[in-house]
């Protein structure tokens, strides 16, 4: 079951229809599966709606190793043509617009394009059903 964090001042938890599942720095974790049959999310969404600069709904996010960032770089960068330059890399953790990164060099996309070869080719020789394969065969025949 999914925990949402409700973010309030310590004058609201004097509620005592809330069960708090937990506390830490100021924020409440309310458990769902564990409030009175008489209140639910709903009456916490409509509680919270009323005093909409009280609260604010935040869910845990998933912790990004460095090592996933990379890997989500530089799947951005080969799906937008763009370059693995270290500027790129700088904008890209400061979340600037993809318009505003530099494109790839000529040499970058030959890179790009012959991994994306020999990735098909993989899943070709590997993975690819019959029918595939067959679908494959007819595109490519049409395409010489």
């Amino acid at each position: 079951m999914r925990r949402l964090k409700l973010l309030m001042p310590l004058a609201v938890l004097l509620n005592p229809g809330l069960i708090p599942a937990g506390l830490a720095q100021g924020q409440l974790t309310i458990d769902a599966s564990k409030q009175p049959s008489g209140l639910s999310l709903i009456h916490i969404y409509t509680f919270a709606l009323q005093f909409p600069t009280k609260f604010s709904w935040e869910l845990p996010r998933p912790k990004q190793t460095d090592a996933d960032r990379e890997a989500e770089f530089v799947k951005v960068c080969h799906e937008n043509l763009l370059s693995l330059c270290d500027a790129n890399r700088q904008m890209f953790k400061d979340g600037v617009a993809l318009e505003h990164f530099a494109g790839a060099s000529g040499v970058e996309r030959a890179a790009f394009q012959a991994e994306a070869q020999a990735a098909r080719q993989k899943f070709l020789i590997n993975q690819a059903s019959p029918t595939q394969l067959k679908h494959c065969l007819l595109y490519t025949s049409r395409c010489v």
